[in-house]
C-alpha cells in the first residue's frame, strides 16, 4: 500500500520566503505584508537565503539528494483570497529529492518512509 501525503510546515524565519516582510507570530491581520506580497507590478521577489539553508539541512537529515539547480514556477489561480492570482512554488526541480525517514510501528518494527521531494 502506498499512501501519499503533502505536509506543510512553517519555518522559523524572521521574514517571508520571497519578501522582507516580517513573520512575527501574533501580529494584527494584514500588518506584515509588503509590495511583493501584494503583487504590485514591477516588484520582483527575492529568495530568503535562510529558507534555502533550512531546506538543505532538512535534506541532509533525511539522507536526500540536494540539487545544485532548483527552479521556482508561478502557479496561476483565481481564488478570492489570492489577490496576486498566482503562487510561487516548486515541483519539477525541487531543492530536495529522494529522501527517507525511518519510524517504528507499535510492535517496534522499523519502517521506511520515502520522501519524494521537499520544496
Amino acid at each position: 500500500v502506498v499512501i501519499g501525503l503533502e505536509i506543510h510546515t512553517q519555518l522559523a524565519t524572521k521574514s517571508k520566503i520571497f519578501s522582507g516582510a516580517s513573520t512575527l507570530y501574533g501580529e494584527e491581520t494584514n500588518t506584515q505584508a509588503c509590495l511583493i506580497d501584494l503583487g504590485y507590478p514591477g516588484i520582483l521577489p527575492v529568495l530568503n537565503t535562510e529558507v534555502v539553508r533550512m531546506a538543505v539541512k532538512f535534506g541532509l537529515a533525511v539522507n536526500a539528494t540536494i540539487q545544485s539547480l532548483s527552479v521556482f514556477a508561478r502557479k496561476n489561480y483565481f481564488y478570492p483570497d489570492l489577490p496576486k492570482g498566482y503562487q510561487i512554488s516548486q515541483y519539477e526541480l525541487p531543492i530536495v529529492e529522494q529522501g527517507e525517514l525511518f519510524i517504528r510501528d507499535a510492535d517496534g518494527a522499523e519502517k521506511r518512509v520515502g520522501i519524494t521531494r521537499a520544496h
